[in-house]
């Protein structure tokens, strides 16, 4: 045990984690500011302190070892808990810490994060931030790493990530929105029939979100839209609802700003389907920073405020 308290210090630690992840020991010396033979010896060292070889040359790169794959998300772990305690400590200084990396998943965390984000913003401008989407598996292995504090989305049906904490805000469910004097916003009953022939404006299909949207449409016996537009961005999709007739396919929430201020209307008819869970993820608190705690408490106040102004149908 001596030998490994020796051996163990943040110089290796950094080395290897730079090496695993770029998979180069030239890359690894230019991120860290380090000679290439530099970052070599400690690797070596490393190693001969957990009498383990950690990493493999190969053609793709430096690849982990088994042992390296088990020693890897640990070592990255303990490093980020010992940055986010000098971030801590700069921070009751009043000195601004590292930047806070956030996920956010293309569908469910609209528009939790940014709100959160400019809450903070408004109270402590100097604080810094980054928004980052992806995958869930891979934001799941960003926070479990220790890469990023915390993501909102749609909690997938094999449920929390182990060693995580999954907080369910809300369930979305479909909404069918169009202009607020659209032939169809002031009717109570809307045949399916009527739907059948409408034009279509559907959120990006990438996902999940895509077979919901269909299987919403199968269960209501509409056929599935053969005329229709994809739109990602909630400006584009309002600025073409305004100026047409299409009827837009979307999450109730992602569009609860426009609604309340009467900017879309929702139809009367409910698309039928299982609401789907908005989760935010993250490791346990004791594991957070400072500022990652305060946008978690922001995340969980942003979400129980729009529950609570959901507009009846």
């Amino acid at each position: 045990m001596s030998n490994l308290n020796s051996s163990l210090n943040l110089r290796r630690i950094r080395a290897f984690i730079a090496v695993a992840e770029l998979k180069s020991v030239s890359e690894a010396a230019r991120r860290l500011n380090m000679t290439p033979p530099a970052i070599s010896k400690s690797l070596r060292e490393l190693e001969l302190s957990l009498d383990a070889s950690l990493l493999h040359r190969t053609p793709k790169g430096m690849l982990l070892s088994p042992a390296g794959e088990a020693f890897f998300f640990r070592a990255k772990l303990a490093l980020s808990e010992l940055e986010q305690g000098a971030e801590d400590i700069a921070t009751l200084k009043g000195v601004a810490g590292n930047r806070i990396v956030v996920g956010a998943l293309p569908n469910g965390s609209q528009p939790i994060v940014p709100i959160a984000v400019a809450n903070i913003l408004k109270k402590r401008p100097s604080t810094r931030f980054s928004i980052r989407g992806g995958s869930y598996d891979t934001l799941v292995t960003a926070v479990r790493a220790g890469d990023m504090e915390l993501f909102v989305g749609v909690l997938p049906d094999r449920g929390s990530p182990e060693g995580l904490v999954t907080e369910i805000l809300f369930h979305d469910e479909l909404s069918i929105i169009v202009r607020p004097d659209h032939p169809l916003a002031r009717r109570k009953k809307i045949a399916v029939a009527e739907l059948a022939v409408q034009k279509w404006l559907l959120p990006d299909l990438g996902g999940g979100l895509r077979d919901r949207i269909e299987g919403a449409f199968d269960l209501a016996n509409l056929k599935r839209p053969i005329d229709w537009l994809e739109v990602a961005p909630l400006g584009a999709m309002r600025t073409i609802l305004r100026e047409t007739d299409y009827l837009a396919v979307t999450t109730r929430m992602r569009v609860l700003d426009e609604l309340e201020l009467g900017l879309l209307k929702e139809l009367s008819v409910r698309l039928p389907g299982v609401a789907e869970p908005i989760a935010v993820v993250h490791r346990p608190t004791v594991s957070m920073s400072r500022d990652g705690m305060l946008l978690l408490d922001q995340i969980r106040d942003i979400a129980a405020a729009m529950v609570a102004r959901q507009p009846t149908r």
